[in-house]
């Protein structure tokens, strides 16, 4: 018997609310050859500035939310959430099946959903947890927790399809609006890792629609890096004299960072444009902007080269919770903390 009343329809409702960014991680994602040549040349890994691990320094990078928040969420949603197996063996124990995974129903509210976990390769005690923490995490997708961390690009945009308005003037897409209204305001590295995710949507903007998102993505770049750089108990006045050379090459080593999650042309172009006026701005030497260019420069010879030579698949192409077919990385975005 339930101790308090509660409203079925606004816990689901909550359980498909967006989590918010102090609540998501970035996940670092490497295919197949990327792990085989990180492997083998030692000088292909990189401990990463966004994700803090180690791993290929072209590998890209997912949102996910981890056990603990989803675990709260639920409790959120529901203080008497439950979770059992499909089946049980003949002592008791939660049955698996012959590939080592277990199905369970998570029921939320009164709603019961399935879902199905693997261990991927651990044994004892960690295992079952594992198991445990993957069904579940599977069982709450199907509820929606989360889903606009996995799919790829807007669930659901804005009303308008950019069509005419009342007085015949022709307003932007509702795409090119989604676009611009998410671009992130935390970070840098989030802002970037977020557009690579969104290059479809990108490419698909037409002439002038990318120029204007072009001009909204610089704009919030150049935002985030006076931000970082700004200090609360000084302003810089207009009109002062260029930074110290100490300053340009600490700028130097943040273009360094900044590179490391762009792997599009066109990533690498917005993130150019963004530097650049902050050097216009800071009054770089011109020492120090050619070697800015040389970073650059150097990224874009990488990317091409990747891009040569990769097999990649698409993350979208494959169910959250399966395995990459080029990976041995899991592709959910709720994954245990």
């Amino acid at each position: 018997m339930r101790k308090a009343t509660i409203d079925p329809e606004a816990s689901l409702k909550l359980l498909r609310t967006p989590f918010p960014d102090h609540q998501i991680s970035q996940l670092p994602k490497e295919t197949k050859a990327q792990i085989d040549a990180r492997r083998a040349d030692r000088r292909l890994s990189v401990r990463c500035q966004v994700c803090g691990q180690y791993h290929h320094r072209d590998s890209i990078h997912l949102d996910y939310v981890g056990h603990a928040a989803l675990t709260d969420r639920l409790l959120d949603a529901d203080l008497e959430w439950n979770w059992e197996p499909v089946a049980f063996t003949d002592d008791g124990q939660p049955a698996r099946d012959k590939a080592g995974g277990m199905w369970i129903k998570l029921t939320v509210a009164g709603v019961t959903r399935l879902g199905y976990g693997h261990a991927d390769g651990k044994s004892g005690g960690d295992a079952i947890k594992e198991i445990i923490g993957d069904a579940l995490r599977n069982a709450a997708m199907r509820f929606g927790a989360a889903l606009d961390l996995w799919h790829k690009g807007e669930l659901h945009l804005p009303d308008g399809d950019g069509s005419e308005d009342e007085n015949g003037a022709s307003g932007p897409s509702a795409v090119l609006q989604a676009l611009i209204s998410n671009v992130p305001k935390t970070s840098k590295e989030h802002a970037v890792a977020w557009k690579d995710k969104q290059k479809e949507q990108i490419d698909g903007l037409s002439e002038h629609e990318f120029e204007e998102f072009r001009s909204a993505w610089v704009a919030n770049l150049q935002a985030l890096s006076e931000q970082k750089s700004s200090k609360p108990t000084e302003t810089k006045p207009s009109g002062t004299k260029p930074i110290s050379s100490a300053e340009q090459k600490r700028q130097l080593a943040e273009i360094e960072k900044d590179l490391i999650d762009v792997h599009t042309e066109a990533a690498l172009k917005m993130c150019a444009d963004g530097w650049q006026a902050k050097a216009e701005k800071d009054g770089w030497s011109r020492d120090y902007k050619i070697e800015a260019k040389k970073r650059f420069d150097r990224r874009r010879r990488e990317i091409i080269e990747a891009e040569a030579s990769s097999g990649q698949q698409d993350v979208d192409d494959y169910f959250p919770g399966d395995s990459h077919p080029q990976s041995d990385v899991r592709n959910h975005p709720l994954n245990a903390g």
